[in-house]
């Protein structure tokens, strides 16, 4: 589908489609709220309690700056953030200043159309107003040349900064499980800060991560299958969640980095870190001992936020590191359903550079050469193995159907039992640990990250960002 066509589509789109019917335009807009107090008292009081989750935006074992965001939700049908900071007498307060920008954010779900509306709460300093910015539909024309159109520059963002972090059209929670930095069965630490009744209303009735986990999870999956319907993205642009996914979700050791040292226990690092699960299956992780992690930590001069809270050498979980998003995974699933791909294409294509199980340059620069539609996973294989472009080793796998599932898996669990072998060496953790800092830095240099108004990682990768995610080494 070309850019004509989009223009087009979302043109009638926005014609057809003026008015939204979701909880901000049923609820909200009427009560009229100007903080994100009223906002929460406006939901509550037309009988839409909110669920409450919190996340630490400086880390969980860093609450030195008293930075959180709160994210909740009404079933399905709404989420938003709302933040916290500390006033000027030190206290903790949800962001109700007018001079805050951005005061409230919301996704709701349209009754007429089965899509996501996103709404800001935006204040001028001396008052606040609601405004609409856009449906799925018009997140997926604003992202519609991402991981296909090669470049540098930005080719997003023009349209709603909210893609910057949606870049789906929907709920995203980019942490799963254990949810580094997340409120889950304990408390979140406040650092030293007093707390206003709100803060600690909203502190104390908050869910485990968990609970948005699952929400997230089935947000998705019924948006999705609304896409199937309504979405103007070619086989090609869906077929991006395969080789070039459009979200990245991030995983770590599931135990505490402090536990660990407490017990001596070996630090788990994801197997997905290593190969692709859609290629090997799920795998358990590959045990380091706790000795050799920490002193490779100490001899790359790893820290974690030291002007903020000194002493700490890693994040609240060790080796957090991205791996595809359960969005990307999800439309994966779909094109199976579909048949425009099958099993085996699956297998054949991301045996190619397999050893890069995410944001692989090579696996990116095939989508170059797939056509814009196609009917059937068999017409996909036919039309690459055609195409004199395809590198051979591709093409090779492709020519040999009989093989793939159970070669390219046997291939891939191969690797990783030579990495659980190397999981003593000191200079392969090490090289390993320089490996998931190049990786996080691919997620702020690749076009999903490159929205002018936002990303995804909200600066995660140094002191100045609105989050902090990683750790910093200073002698990779």
């Amino acid at each position: 589908m070309n850019t004509k066509f989009f223009s087009i589509f979302f043109l009638f789109l926005a014609l057809s489609s003026m008015a939204q019917e979701d909880l901000i335009t049923r609820v909200v807009l009427p009560a009229n709220p100007k903080k994100p107090t009223e906002f929460l008292e406006s939901l509550k009081q037309a009988g839409y309690p909110p669920t409450f989750h919190v996340v630490s935006n400086r880390g969980a074992c860093n609450p030195a700056k008293g930075s959180f965001s709160v994210f909740g939700n009404v079933g399905q049908d709404l989420s938003f953030g709302v933040f916290v900071e500390p006033s000027s007498s030190g206290v903790l307060e949800l962001q109700n200043e007018y001079n805050t920008r951005l005061m409230v954010e919301v996704i709701a779900k349209d009754k007429k159309t089965g899509l996501k509306n996103f709404w800001e709460l935006i204040g001028d300093g001396e008052s606040s107003a609601w405004h609409y910015r856009g449906n799925s539909l018009d997140v997926l024309a604003d992202i519609q040349d991402i991981n296909i159109k090669p470049t540098n520059e930005p080719v997003f963002g023009e349209r709603l900064r909210c893609s910057g972090c949606h870049t789906g059209g929907d709920m995203v929670m980019k942490e799963r499980f254990p949810y580094n930095d997340w409120q889950t069965d304990t408390p979140l630490s406040q650092g030293p800060w007093r707390a206003s009744r709100w803060v600690n209303k909203v502190f104390g009735e908050a869910e485990s991560a968990h609970h948005l986990n699952t929400v997230v999870e089935q947000s998705l999956r019924d948006y999705v299958s609304v896409l199937r319907q309504r979405s103007p993205e070619t086989s090609k642009q869906w077929s991006r969640s395969v080789l070039a996914p459009l979200e990245m979700n991030l995983v770590s050791d599931s135990v505490p980095f402090r536990q660990r040292r407490e017990q001596n226990s070996a630090i788990a690092i994801p197997a997905a870190f290593f190969v692709d699960p859609l290629l090997s299956g799920e795998q358990p992780p590959v045990e380091v001992p706790f000795s050799v992690y920490q002193r490779a930590l100490r001899s790359l001069g790893s820290s974690f936020a030291p002007e903020e809270s000194a002493g700490l050498l890693e994040t609240q979980h060790a080796f957090l590191v991205p791996v595809r998003s359960r969005f990307d995974e999800i439309r994966i699933e779909t094109l199976l359903d579909q048949d425009l791909w099958s099993s085996e294409v699956l297998s054949d294509l991301l045996a190619y550079d397999f050893e890069t199980a995410m944001y692989s340059p090579k696996r990116l620069a095939l989508l170059a050469e797939f056509p814009e539609h196609w009917e059937s996973a068999e017409d996909l294989r036919a039309d690459l193995l055609s195409n004199s472009a395809i590198p051979h080793e591709v093409w090779e796998n492709l020519m040999s159907p009989g093989r793939d599932r159970d070669y390219h898996r046997q291939r891939a669990l191969d690797f990783l039992e030579e990495r659980r072998k190397e999981s003593r060496n000191l200079q392969s953790v090490k090289g390993w640990i320089r490996l998931a800092a190049q990786r996080r830095l691919e997620i702020q240099a690749s076009q999903t990250s490159q929205n002018p108004r936002g990303q995804i990682l909200e600066g995660g990768l140094g002191p100045d960002g609105f989050r902090r995610i990683f750790p910093s080494y200073s002698k990779l």
